[in-house]
């Protein structure tokens, strides 16, 4: 697929974006197969393992906020919009 951006030609070669994949879909799948094996063994060893990912991707997921928001203040820059919207409670005017 080639498109034209400013008098220039991009060859794309990604599949659009809302494009079925059977891929995907089966893999999906195996996960939620092999996850529900897993747990119907009562293992303490996957609940602790599940138990550490779940809360090494929130301790991810909050230090990736706060870095956005302290860099954000370092840099002199306002802070980005959907933070003001969400945390300030500014309105999108």
């Amino acid at each position: 697929m080639s498109s034209r951006i400013k008098g220039k030609t991009v060859n794309d070669h990604r599949p659009p974006r809302g494009q079925f994949n059977p891929s995907a879909l089966l893999g999906f799948l195996a996960f939620c197969v092999i996850l529900g094996v897993l747990i119907s063994f009562h293992s303490r060893n996957v609940d602790r393992i599940s138990a550490y990912l779940f809360l090494g991707l929130r301790a991810a997921i909050a230090m990736a906020f706060v870095w956005v928001v302290w860099s954000s203040r370092i840099r002199g820059k306002a802070k980005p919009r959907w933070y003001r919207k969400w945390f300030l409670g500014e309105d999108d005017r």
